[in-house]
């Protein structure tokens, strides 16, 4: 089972990208907004317990973010 998900928030800049699943990380555009940091780091850990996946495409740099989630089908 496959989702994709998008925001309407500013992109996100490539340099970023290696470390948006870091526990507490808030990018530049991040700062002075609500949040904790947290909530990639919690996806990715809860998708890769149940053997799943999870990608940001690139070349969104400038547009909304899209993140994408592959898991596995229930047994």
């Amino acid at each position: 089972m496959a989702w994709l998900a998008a925001d309407d928030r500013p992109g996100l800049p490539v340099e970023a990208r290696e470390r948006v699943s870091d526990r507490f990380y808030r990018g530049v555009q991040g700062r002075g907004q609500a949040g904790s940091g947290l909530g990639l780091a919690i996806v990715q850990r809860a998708v890769a317990r149940v053997g799943g996946g999870w990608c940001l495409p690139t070349g969104l740099e400038g547009a909304s973010c899209c993140g994408a989630l592959d898991m596995p089908a229930a047994r």
